[in-house]
């Protein structure tokens, strides 16, 4: 016997309790210690189910118990770590059927498993229309992971480099070859994604506090010693840290920072040196990472607050805050073209849950039957 429902239904609707009964049975192959999977013989035929049974069929493409396994396995550690982290719960027998606050662990691992088999073969299927791939069962993925290991192998025996493991396991050629497809469908779909100025700013004003804020402008006065190197470093820190705890001592002692400061900007010490900076104002990713545990230090200080010794990777140094002026955000026109990417796979994702909705799902009740915990 076979159900047929609309995708959006059965991976949505929470009304029919057929399809989750269904769903229930399907998601008993898990263990939470192993992760292993177990069958039980068939009632009709007195054979094991296998991986290459079809469960479900999406728009007419099989989805094969292998297809649905991988998820679930996938998916096991996630499941887990929301309840144990939500209620509370650990790992025991009756972990996966025991109700919490109106959820059960493999009800839910039983749908999002579910959506993620579904999802995948109609992105295969897409990318089979559009002639990324020509096959896309089950049986055939395993055969092209076998002839890539096999590849990779003699490879590696001729003395040649391989990118990756130079033996494929399923769980990650699986998720290799579905990422390729999608990479080419991207390319191939993006003449039909047309991007708005509405859509550029509607990005820009959801990510502007967490992507365009510029960051503060921070003016401090250093007194520090730089090293070129870490080996620099490791030959002149006893020696370094010993001047300047003994500037320390001198301000503990009640001399003023801007006294100090004064004497060393007049001095020209060639170790020890006073500086102006304003830190924040970045060019390029190096001059941030040097500024970067100044900025974390002083991003709480009071106008003229001294800071103790403070060690960063190039140096070590006292700073005295004197201004934080705030900045506002990138402009947009300053940003728009780093937005393409991410408004593309927006774009792509939005294309991808409608082509779900739409979609055709069959369900092999007999197959599904056939899995259980043991």
């Amino acid at each position: 016997m076979r159900k047929t429902t609309n995708a959006e239904g059965f991976l949505k609707t929470k009304k029919n309790k057929n399809i989750y009964i269904l769903l229930g049975l399907t998601l008993l192959v898990l263990v939470v210690s192993t992760g292993a999977a177990y069958f039980k013989k068939s009632a009709n035929n007195g054979r094991e189910l296998s991986i290459y049974d079809p469960i479900a069929v999406v728009n007419g493409e099989p989805v094969a118990y292998g297809e649905l396994l991988h998820d679930l396995n996938a998916q096991r550690s996630s499941i887990y770590e929301y309840f144990r982290n939500k209620y509370g719960v650990e790992d025991s027998k009756e972990f996966w059927t025991t109700a919490h606050g109106g959820e059960t662990p493999i009800e839910m691992l039983k749908k999002q498993a579910l959506e993620s088999s579904v999802k995948r073969k109609i992105q295969q299927e897409i990318g089979k229309k559009f002639g990324i791939v020509k096959d896309i069962s089950y049986p055939t993925l395993l055969e092209d992971m076998k002839k890539e290991n096999e590849r990779r192998q003699e490879t590696v025996k001729k003395g040649g480099v391989v990118y990756g493991p130079i033996t494929y396991e399923e769980p990650l050629y699986v998720e290799e070859n579905i990422r390729n497809i999608i990479t080419e469908l991207k390319e191939k779909l993006k003449d039909n994604f047309k991007l708005t100025d509405q859509d550029y700013e509607d990005y820009y004003e959801s990510k502007k506090d967490e992507l365009y804020k510029l960051e503060d402008l921070n003016t401090v006065r250093a007194i520090m010693i730089s090293f070129s190197n870490e080996t620099d470093k490791k030959a002149k820190m006893d020696a370094s840290m010993t001047k300047l705890e003994a500037i320390k001592n001198r301000m503990d002692a009640g001399e003023s920072f801007d006294a100090i400061y004064d004497e060393l900007v007049n001095k020209k010490d060639q170790t020890v040196t006073a500086a102006e900076k304003v830190l924040g104002d970045y060019k390029t990713k190096e001059e941030f990472s040097e500024g970067q545990v100044w900025l974390k230090d002083i991003e709480n200080f009071r106008v003229g607050q001294v800071s103790d010794i403070v060690e960063d990777t190039n140096r070590i140094g006292i700073y005295k805050f004197l201004e934080r002026r705030a900045r506002d955000y990138k402009p947009l026109g300053e940003v728009k073209e780093s937005m393409k990417k991410a408004l593309m796979d927006i774009k792509y994702e939005t294309f991808i849950n409608q082509s779900v909705k739409d979609a055709t799902v069959e369900i092999i009740e007999e197959a599904m039957k056939e899995v259980i915990l043991r």
